[in-house]
């Protein structure tokens, strides 16, 4: 599965050698883009928005990519603003808000706000078990350089400074 600008959810059925295209529902209103997609082995959940605080949340799940189901933060209390990344931990699906919350879901439905305070990395994160590592992508360019790390599913994080000035936007293991 991969995502794209414009709303759009790409799936593949064959091992990457067919792909189709994929419109999740509202999905396609103003510059949204999708910016990330976890699978725990029987749900995934894509992430994404458009910038726009209070209507740009783009959150689904889907148990087969193709059919989507728009998380309303109406009735679970999601957040405001844009969605940079979503992970699955083994345990959580982790994302945070702009806004310096982090959330949590064991089924990617119904979401909770952790406790955490600390604005998680902006750019495109990872994750290995409980522990997520995510740059900042943007924002105070007095922490551009940092990696943020959690080692609790998203409960808590570190900054580490890396040395470098530079805005970061991905992480990866090897």
């Amino acid at each position: 599965v991969s995502q794209s600008r414009n709303g759009r959810v790409i799936w593949s059925s064959s091992n990457g050698t067919t792909w189709t295209t994929v419109n999740p529902p509202n999905a396609t209103v103003g510059n949204t883009g999708m910016t990330g997609i976890a699978y725990n082995g029987t749900t995934y959940v894509a992430a994404g928005g458009c910038g726009s605080p209070n209507t740009s949340y783009q959150l689904y799940y889907s148990s087969d990519a193709v059919t989507w189901t728009q998380v309303n933060p109406g009735t679970t209390s999601v957040y405001t603003a844009d969605i940079p990344w979503v992970v699955w931990t083994g345990t959580y699906f982790v994302f945070p808000d702009q806004e310096g919350g982090v959330w949590r879901s064991t089924d990617g439905i119904s979401w909770s706000k952790t406790g955490s305070t600390q604005v998680a990395g902006q750019g495109y994160a990872v994750a290995n078990g409980a522990t997520i590592y995510s740059p900042l992508g943007f924002g105070d360019p007095s922490r551009y350089g940092y990696v943020y790390i959690s080692t609790d599913h998203g409960a808590n994080w570190t900054a580490t400074d890396t040395g470098s000035n530079n805005v970061m936007y991905a992480a990866g293991l090897s």
